[in-house]
């Protein structure tokens, strides 16, 4: 992974597998999940070896499919052909970003891993954080420097160059009730803190804090500016939750209202796609955009209730000393009743209930946005 001379980050991958017998045969059908950006230079291919010479069966440009997931995410789908036990199936692409943060490293998988190696080259403006989740010693760790040069526009910039590899790293399949699998991987994430700034004599900061976090998400269109937002229809319920003595039975009633309108198409994301607008009147939308429906009505029904972002289950857990929202990958309704009582409310699951924490978030940790107090905490 590296800087570009514009300074977005490309990822160049590069991966070989071995297929030994027909249950690996399903190794083959691959699809490579983007955060923005863009994929180029992409080559694949299988290997044979056919009375003792070896046979290549190229992937053409068109075996290879685009998927849209949302207006951010995209996935790369594509299948190997003519894999047999045997084969030795190999791709290879260039992803550029313009993310400010190196994304986390995976030595690990759910298979054994014979050789991974990453090659990191940043700026040595650019101070970053890591942190390394890992549990046998690395047998390459270098480092050195070298120039980045090569655009007239741009003055010579000097980077750390640092190889890190595992070699014979064992499987770690999906087990029963054990927390998400890239939890346990043996990784390495990386988290950009600050950088030099050009007069060489002050640290440049970014989002290094919760706190400054949940405040651009506060300000962020596909988050924060979906608070206050008019529904269609939504006097209707509103007058009908007025009519409920209690607290509890306005919430209970709008969280069901919402829940059976509504269906979750099965995307998570801390960000809305549509909006809150769209997937109301549409009935349908991602876990986040349900959830901010119904903050939405609750607000207007009078009750005290904040966002949250949170991480599910499958996501992995939420470390509070790295501070990158791509920790979170679903918006939620936070109510706090009093002081031994709240409530997390997910109207995505039509088995959750309003008083009780989906089981999907239990043992996490959630950032919550109170704009009105500047109070965004975790």
């Amino acid at each position: 992974m590296h800087y570009d001379f514009d300074f977005g980050i490309v990822k160049d991958v590069h991966k070989r597998n071995k297929i030994f017998n027909e249950n690996g045969k399903s190794r083959g059908n691959i699809r490579i999940l983007y955060f923005t950006g863009y994929i180029s230079n992409f080559r694949a291919q299988t290997i044979n070896m056919v009375d003792g010479k070896k046979v290549v069966t190229k992937i053409d440009k068109g075996q290879v499919f685009t998927e849209k997931i949302d207006k951010w995410r995209k996935a790369m789908v594509f299948t190997f052909p003519d894999i047999k036990p045997g084969s030795v199936i190999e791709y290879e692409f260039n992803h550029m970003t313009q993310m400010l943060t190196l994304p986390a490293w995976f030595f690990q998988e759910d298979i054994p891993v014979r050789y991974s190696e990453l090659i990191t080259k940043v700026p040595t403006d650019h101070y970053y954080r890591q942190q390394a989740r890992l549990r046998q010693p690395l047998v390459k760790n270098t480092s050195s420097t070298e120039s980045l040069t090569g655009n007239v526009n741009r003055m010579p910039t000097t980077l750390d160059v640092s190889t890190r590899a595992l070699a014979n790293v064992p499987s770690l399949p999906y087990e029963p009730f054990m927390s998400s699998q890239l939890d346990n991987f043996q990784s390495i994430y990386f988290i950009l803190s600050g950088f030099r700034q050009t007069n060489n004599s002050s640290l440049g900061a970014v989002n290094d804090t919760w706190a400054k976090i949940g405040g651009t998400l506060a300000d962020e269109e596909d988050f924060g500016r979906q608070l206050k937002k008019s529904l269609l229809n939504e006097q209707v319920l509103i007058a009908k939750a007025a009519t409920l003595k209690t607290d509890d039975q306005k919430i209970a009633y709008l969280f069901n209202e919402v829940k059976g309108q509504m269906k979750w198409n099965r995307n998570d994301s801390w960000y809305t796609n549509d909006g809150v607008v769209k997937a109301w009147e549409k009935k349908i939308g991602n876990a986040t955009e349900i959830n901010l429906v119904l903050y939405n009505l609750l607000h207007k029904a009078g009750i005290t209730a904040y966002p949250m972002v949170v991480s599910t289950r499958d996501h992995g857990k939420v470390y509070p000393s790295y501070t990158f929202i791509h920790q979170f990958n679903r918006g939620v309704v936070y109510i706090p009743v009093d002081s031994t009582r709240s409530y997390v409310l997910d109207a995505s699951n039509k088995y959750n209930l309003y008083n009780q924490v989906p089981d999907n978030l239990l043992n996490s940790s959630g950032l919550y946005i109170d704009k009105e107090n500047n109070a965004y905490d975790i």
